[in-house]
C-alpha cells in the first residue's frame, strides 16, 4: 500500500515537471585557440562514452542548445588543438555540469577546469557538492598520492604496494559514498541528490537503504521521468522486498537432484544468483567462501542459482571447482530466463537475498564485508 501511495503522489507533479524545457550552454574563454572544438559527452572516461554534440567557436563562444524533459549531467571536453578527436587522456580539459532550463554559462580565461559556472539551481547545488564533498575526498586521498609519487618503479610494482593502493582505493570510494549520502539526505529537494543517488547506488536499487533514500527525496524530484521509472521498478520489486516471505522454487543441482528453497527452512540462507561468465560474480565469490566457512556451523548456508545456459554447463561446473564453492548449486540452464531468477525479478548479477530461518527476506544484495556484518548481527 505504501508503494501505491508513492505512485499516486507522483502523478500530479509529473504533469508539470515532465514537460520539456529548452536549455543553452554557452562557453566563453578569452584566450582560446580559434580552431578549438568543444564536445558535449555522456559517460566521459567510461567505455560507453558518447559524444552528444560538438561546437566550434563563433565570436569567441561555444554554444550548445536543445530540449530535455529533465536535467542531464554531462561533461564538456575541450579539444584545444582543433584535432577533431575527443581528448580522453588524464590531462584533458574537462568540466561536468547539468543541462537545465535556461542558460548555463562557463566564463574563464583559457581552461574549462578553472572557468566559473553561472546557471540555475541545479548547477549551483552541483558546485556546492564539489566544494564540500569532492574537496574532502581529495584531501583524504592526498597521503596516498604523495606516497605514490615518492615510490620508485620497483616499489610501485611490488605486490605489497599494489595491495596498499587497492585498499586505499576501496577506502576512498567508501568515504566518498558516505559523504555523498549525507549530502543527499541534507538536500532531498535537489535534482543533484537524485543524480548522486543513482551514482552511489551503483544501479543496486534493490538494496533497502537505497530504496529508503529514494523515498526521502521530495515529491518534485521523484516526479521526473527517470525517477518515475524507478518508482515503477520498486513497485515491481515489492513482492520480494525485505520483510516478505521468500518465494519457494525447485531446480536441479549439479547431479540432477531436485532441490527446493524450502529444504533449507530453519537456517539462515543466502540465495545467490550468479553465472560462470559473470566477472563481478567471480570477484565476489572469495567473500562468499570466507563467510560460508566462518558461519557454516552456526546455522548458515548458501544456495546458489546459476544463470548459465544449456551450452555453458561445463563452464558452470568448472567455475564451481575453480572458485572452490562448497555449497549447494542449482540451475535450470535457461540463462537469463532461469525461472527462479524471473521469480525473484533478477535484472543483474551478482544478486542475492539473505533469508532467515522462518523464510523471511531480511536483506538484499550484500557485497564484500556487508554479508559478514549482517551474519554477525544474527549469528554471533
Amino acid at each position: 500500500m505504501k508503494i501505491i501511495k508513492i505512485m499516486l503522489l507522483l502523478v500530479l507533479p509529473v504533469i508539470t515537471l515532465g514537460q520539456e524545457f529548452k536549455f543553452k550552454a554557452e562557453i566563453r574563454l578569452k584566450n582560446v585557440n580559434p580552431t578549438a572544438v568543444a564536445y558535449l559527452v555522456q559517460n566521459y572516461r567510461w567505455t560507453n562514452a558518447k559524444i552528444v554534440d560538438s561546437a566550434v567557436a563563433v565570436n569567441g563562444r561555444f554554444t550548445f542548445a536543445g530540449v530535455r524533459d529533465e536535467p542531464e549531467r554531462l561533461a564538456i571536453v575541450l579539444d584545444h588543438q582543433g584535432s577533431h578527436k575527443l581528448p580522453v587522456h588524464q590531462e584533458a580539459d574537462v568540466r561536468e555540469l547539468f543541462l537545465e532550463k535556461g542558460t548555463i554559462r562557463l566564463v574563464g580565461t583559457d581552461s574549462l577546469k578553472t572557468a566559473r559556472i553561472k546557471g540555475g539551481s541545479v548547477n549551483r547545488d552541483f558546485q556546492r557538492y564539489h566544494l564540500t564533498v569532492r574537496k574532502q575526498v581529495e584531501a583524504f586521498q592526498e597521503p596516498m598520492r604523495k606516497m605514490f609519487e615518492k615510490a620508485d618503479h620497483d616499489e610501485r610494482s611490488s605486490t605489497e604496494f599494489q595491495h596498499k593502493l587497492i585498499t586505499w582505493f576501496d577506502k576512498t570510494n567508501a568515504y566518498n559514498d558516505s559523504l555523498t549520502r549525507l549530502f543527499i539526505a541534507a538536500n532531498p529537494a535537489s535534482y543533484v541528490s537524485w543524480s548522486l543517488l543513482q551514482q552511489v547506488a551503483h544501479n543496486d536499487f534493490d538494496a533497502s537503504h537505497n530504496v529508503d533514500s529514494f523515498k526521502k527525496l521530495s515529491g518534485e524530484v521523484r516526479a521526473y521521468p527517470s525517477a518515475v521509472q524507478l518508482a515503477a521498478y520498486i513497485q515491481d520489486q515489492s513482492a520480494i522486498s525485505v520483510g516478505n516471505l521468500a518465494p519457494d522454487f525447485t531446480q536441479p543441482d549439479t547431479l540432477g537432484k531436485l532441490v527446493s528453497l524450502a529444504d533449507f527452512r530453519g537456517k539462515y540462507v543466502l540465495l545467490d544468483f550468479w553465472a560462470s561468465w559473470c566477472g563481478p560474480c567471480r570477484h565476489e565469490n572469495p567473500n562468499l567462501v570466507q563467510a560460508f566457512h566462518k558461519y557454516k556451523n552456526r546455522n548458515f548456508t548458501i544456495l546458489a542459482v546459476s544463470l548459465d545456459g544449456a551450452s555453458q554447463r561445463e563452464a558452470w561446473m568448472n567455475a564451481i571447482h575453480t572458485d572452490g564453492l562448497p555449497w549447494t548449486q542449482v540451475a535450470d540452464l535457461k540463462g537469463w530466463k532461469n525461472e527462479a531468477a524471473e521469480q525473484y525479478k533478477v535484472k543483474s548479477i551478482p544478486s542475492n537475498f539473505l533469508i532467515d530461518p522462518q523464510g523471511k527476506i531480511v536483506a538484499r544484495n550484500l557485497r564484500g564485508s556487508a554479508l559478514e556484518q549482517y551474519l554477525a548481527k544474527f549469528l554471533d
